[in-house]
Formats: structure tokens, C-alpha cells, sequence
């Protein structure tokens, strides 16, 4: 799935060649001798400057980074969906007092909306000098051939996303497979160090999953595994992961802060998929057998020994109950 909050800037995705955005920007800033031309993308309640013309002239630094609240061209194209050429803000009352204009920086602006497949706003494509101008009609529509490239960039980085995650997602419960979870879990562990943000890894495994596939057959079964998938659903957030590792194992990834949070969470389904299964028939004898680990922000193991440590938890309960 396309994930429109990541900062593209900060974070390239293999189907953007931001080289060639940035190319396309030094060719606008020369093209309109302009001060600067800029793609700026809007996220989390800021705009951010994803790339920005070389020329000497440009005021405006990659990484740039300004709140929502600030009144701004850019916010005033993603409010509108609506081009804007302002010729001369400084004799526009609607501009004049804009705090990039009243320091005397920007002029002219020229921006036009891009957005994401599914039409969500991604930010904007701009033109900005420090003189007045008077663009003809071949240089305003010249920016909009541009910005359409900048859109099927986008579009290609949705299909990237398409494919992949058909790679990486297990056809029966649709949640992330053995290599969904480790591609995602990698960058969601650095993340987690970047941030200073503690996890842990839970191993589920389904008890009599193979003597209800061999009683009842491999419906039961299915459904067996396709209710826990939906009990690990519902009971997580957005942030957590979940994948099928294959048979009747599941993993999750959560990043938490509170040590009672994941028994507390375990006991849960436990309880919740033995109430399901208790009222289905042939799902009578399925039970779930856990186990869990904490890992601080600065643990050094890779995603894959932090999930065999979890699993042999999982198997020490296990024997536990035999």
C-alpha cells in the first residue's frame, strides 16, 4: 500500500528518480529565469522542499521545512486544488502581508497542485522570483507538461507499491508474509532508534491446527487462521505490523513504551479467539500459544533474532502445556 505520510526527501523510493526532479527543477529555474523552482510536498501539517534549484540565485535550501499555519502560496494551492500565479504580491493586498513577501524575498510565484493517485494532495510544483513578471501563455502551460511528469512519477511509485506488496503480503489472511515483515520491519526498527522508541515482538502460534486440517479438512482450518488474522486486526493500531510466517505461526511488531501493555494485549486475543472458535464447530479444539520480548531503542539484533527469540518463548509455552 502506498503510504502518502512518508517524506519523500528524507526517505527516496526506488520507483522516484529524484535526480530527475532535480533536473527538471534547474531546467524551470533557467527556462523562467526565475530565482527558484522548487517541488515541495505536504505532510503532517508542514510543507517541506523536497528539491530545489542549483541556481545561484535560489533563496530556498532542500529540507526546507514550514508549518501549515504560515500563510503561503503553496498552502493556498493545496486548500484550492487550484493553480496560482501571483505576478506582483507585493501590490496585492491578498499577498503583500504573506511573511515572505512583506521581508521582501519572493515577487512572483507561480505554483501548480500535484497530487496522488488516490487525488490526495501531495504538495506543489513552483516557479518564485524576487521581480515582478509576466508569463505568456507557452510558459504557463509549460509548467503543467512539467508538473504532469512529477504526477506519473507518483503513479509509478503506486504501482511499485502494488507489486511489491503482492510480493509481500500471505494470499490467505492478506497480512504481511516471512519477507513482508522483514523488508517492513527493518526500516521500522531504525526508525525506531532514530526516535528513541522501545518494541516488541509477539510469536503466535494456532495449537491443533494440523489435527484440524486432517479431522475436518483444510476449510476448517482456513478459517481457523483467517479468524485469528481478523482478531490480530481488530485489536491492533495502524503503526503495528503482523505477518504470517508460514503454517500456523503469526508474528507482530509493536512499538510500546509500557511493559503490562503486551501480556495484557496477548491475554486478550487468547481469550477473544477462544471464544470464536469455542462456538464454531470443528474449531473447538484451536487454542493460541504466545510468546513476547521487549527490545530497547539501541538493541543491535536484526529483526529476524529478535523473532527467534520470541519464538522460543512461544515453544517453551507451548511445551508448557503438553
Amino acid at each position: 500500500m502506498l503510504d502518502t505520510r512518508i517524506c519523500l526527501s528524507r526517505n527516496p523510493h526506488p520507483a522516484v528518480d529524484l535526480e530527475k526532479w532535480q533536473v527538471t527543477v534547474n531546467l524551470l529555474a533557467e527556462i523562467y529565469d526565475a530565482a527558484c523552482a522548487t517541488i515541495v510536498q505536504y505532510r503532517q501539517d508542514e510543507f517541506n522542499a523536497v528539491v530545489t534549484s542549483a541556481n545561484e540565485s535560489n533563496f530556498l535550501e532542500k529540507d526546507m521545512v514550514w508549518p501549515w499555519d504560515t500563510k503561503s502560496f503553496c498552502r493556498h494551492i493545496v486548500e484550492t486544488r487550484q493553480p496560482l500565479y501571483v505576478k506582483n504580491a507585493i501590490a496585492e493586498s491578498e499577498w503583500s502581508c504573506s511573511p515572505v513577501v512583506e521581508e521582501g524575498i519572493v515577487r512572483s510565484y507561480y505554483g501548480l497542485p500535484i497530487h496522488w493517485p488516490n487525488n490526495e494532495p501531495f504538495g506543489t510544483l513552483c516557479v518564485i522570483d524576487r521581480k515582478a513578471t509576466e508569463y505568456n501563455r507557452t510558459l504557463v502551460h509549460l509548467l503543467e507538461q512539467f508538473r504532469d511528469y512529477v504526477n506519473a512519477d507518483l503513479k509509478c511509485m503506486e504501482n511499485f507499491e502494488q507489486i511489491r506488496s503482492l510480493a509481500m503480503t500471505d494470499e490467505l489472511t492478506q497480512v504481511f508474509n516471512r519477507r513482508g515483515i522483514l523488508t517492513v520491519g527493518e526500516q521500522r526498527i531504525k526508525d525506531a532508534r532514530r526516535f528513541d522508541q522501545d518494541l516488541a515482538i509477539i510469536y503466535f502460534d494456532i495449537d491443533n491446527l494440523k489435527q484440524t486440517n486432517d479431522k475436518y479438512g483444510h476449510d476448517f482450518g482456513d478459517k481457523g487462521l483467517k479468524m485469528f488474522t481478523g482478531i490480530l486486526k481488530a485489536n491492533s493500531r495502524d503503526a503495528d505490523l503482523i505477518a504470517r510466517m508460514g503454517g500456523d505461526e503469526f508474528v507482530m511488531m509493536l512499538l510500546t513504551s509500557d511493559p503490562l501493555f503486551i501480556p495484557t494485549f496477548c491475554d486478550r486475543v487468547v481469550s477473544e479467539y477462544a471464544k470464536i472458535t469455542d462456538a464454531e464447530e470443528g474449531l473447538s479444539p484451536l487454542g493460541i500459544s504466545y510468546g513476547y520480548k521487549f527490545f530497547s531503542s539501541d538493541s543491535v539484533l536484526s529483526l529476524s533474532e529478535m523473532i527467534d527469540q520470541a519464538d522460543l518463548l512461544m515453544l517453551q509455552q507451548k511445551q508448557l502445556k503438553k
